[in-house]
């Protein structure tokens, strides 16, 4: 894979991160957020473990591991801000806002005194663009909220990718998911039983939730997620 093919796959996890906002906006607000991260990540991390069991068993280290739950307390992290931040906003200023870490790479680069492609602008220009469209100018205390909530998420994203950057260099990215999502899985089921002993028993499984939560975990947290991770070995954090 070349720099033009990985920068190819990185627009297809855009479209599905884009998607996932979408899935987001179904789940009642009734259903505690890291209930749902903990489905979503067991899902993706079934399926690539039934798939690939013996790949990521050949691959496994408990160093390798260690290293992926700090990714999984990150993911955590920069995941249930947006979750919140999406039934705070329209749809459309939610996927502009998720995708606002593009327009901190441009400074990042400055900072680094990086030479900037005109991508890397483009990029941040065009999610300003739809940003700036979709936001209700009135400023009702909602949307303030919202956006509140999706710059936490920007910010988490932002230091997420560049950890994940690096370990996707040394190490076997399908593996990397799979430890992630499995970590993630556990890490948010048992903040998750931290906050609210009674679990996974008192919200309703309604049609909705159910087919929101397994198209998530199919592709977005198994699908994307390993092709993310399969691109961050041909890029560096700042040349995306």
């Amino acid at each position: 894979m070349n720099r033009f093919q990985a920068n190819i796959c990185l627009i297809t996890v855009l479209i599905c991160w884009s998607f996932e906002v979408v899935l987001f906006k179904n789940i009642p607000m009734s259903v505690p957020w890291l209930a749902v991260m903990a489905m979503i990540s067991f899902i993706g991390f079934a399926v690539l473990g039934l798939l690939f069991f013996t790949h990521i068993k050949r691959h496994f280290s408990f160093r390798l591991w260690r290293k992926v739950l700090l990714l999984a307390l990150l993911n955590i992290a920069y995941n249930v801000p947006m979750m919140e931040a999406v039934h705070y906003l329209p749809t459309m200023t939610s996927v502009f806002a998720a995708t606002a870490s593009l327009l901190i790479m441009p400074f990042l680069l400055l900072l680094t005194h990086e030479k900037i492609r005109w991508q890397t602008w483009l990029g941040g220009g065009l999610v300003l663009l739809g940003i700036l469209f979709s936001l209700d100018w009135t400023l009702p205390w909602g949307q303030t909220v919202g956006l509140m909530y999706m710059g936490i998420h920007v910010i988490v994203w932002t230091i997420y990718f560049f950890f994940l950057n690096g370990l996707s260099k040394q190490n076997d990215p399908l593996t990397i998911s799979a430890l992630s999502l499995g970590s993630v899985s556990i890490c948010s089921c048992l903040l998750y039983f931290c906050i609210d002993p009674q679990g996974f028993f008192h919200f309703e499984y309604s049609s909705t939730l159910l087919s929101s939560v397994f198209a998530d975990g199919y592709f977005i947290c198994a699908f994307a997620t390993v092709i993310n991770i399969y691109a961050q070995k041909y890029l560096t954090p700042l040349n995306t």
